[in-house]
Formats: C-alpha cells, structure tokens, sequence
C-alpha cells in the first residue's frame, strides 16, 4: 500500500512541477529536454503499476511487469541526467 501511495504522491508532485515549467513567460521557457521525456516516463510508470496491482489485464501481467521494470529503469537514468543538468553539471 505504501508503494501505491508513494507513486501516486510522486506523480502529484511531478505535475505540478512539471506545469509550472510549462507555465512560465516565453523569456523564461526551460529547456524540456529530459522534462519532456520525465512525465511520460512516470505517467506510464503509474499506469503499468496500477494495472499489475489490481489486475486490470491478468492475461497480460507478465508482458506489464516487464514494461514496469523497464520504465523504472528509464525513469532512474533520466530523473539522474535531470537532476544533473538542472545543477549545470552537463549539457545534456
């Protein structure tokens, strides 16, 4: 239960980070380039966990964990590039 409710704050939390950089004046834009691929990432991330958890697809679990795990892994890698480039530490 505390996965769900993990997952489920994170993704709040990510919306709403994710449009205020959105928001902002066209002298301000951000640069989307790991944001951009970010929300997808945990929007389908969210949406793969919920259908395991509550069997959504059953013919199908195996074929969504897979997908799971790699969207985590995706999601790792990036929220890292992200988190490094939001610092100036690349130029990704």
């Amino acid at each position: 239960m505390f996965h769900i409710l993990g997952n489920v704050t994170s993704f709040g939390l990510i919306s709403i980070h994710f449009t205020q950089q959105i928001s902002r004046p066209a002298a301000f834009y951000p640069d989307l380039q790991t944001g951009i691929v970010l929300f997808p990432t945990v929007a389908l991330l969210t949406l793969t966990g919920y259908s395991m958890k509550y069997r959504f697809f059953p013919k199908h679990w195996k074929t969504l964990r897979s997908i799971h795990v790699g969207l985590t892994t995706a999601f790792y890698v990036t929220i890292w590039v992200h988190i490094l480039h939001g610092l100036g530490w690349i130029n990704a």
